[in-house]
């Protein structure tokens, strides 16, 4: 089931714009790190156990999810 890599920085970004809250991100989420918190879709805080897998983003018939690269700077 692990396709991604736990060092690469990507999370889940969600634009609630966008967003139809079909609730098919949560379902694929292979750690369901996705859901409705308050009729907005949420992800868990914490992004490092998240599989950076992107389902989600593909799943999104809405386009409202996004990987992306979380860099640090120091």
């Amino acid at each position: 089931m692990y396709k991604g890599n736990p060092m690469s920085g990507l999370h889940p970004d969600i634009n609630h714009e966008k967003c139809s809250k079909c609730g098919q991100c949560v379902f694929v989420c292979p750690l369901k790190k996705l859901y409705f918190f308050n009729g907005a879709l949420s992800v868990i805080e914490n992004e490092l156990e998240c599989l950076y897998c992107g389902d989600c983003e593909k799943t999104c018939p809405m386009g409202a999810i996004r990987c992306i690269l979380k860099v640090k700077i120091v």
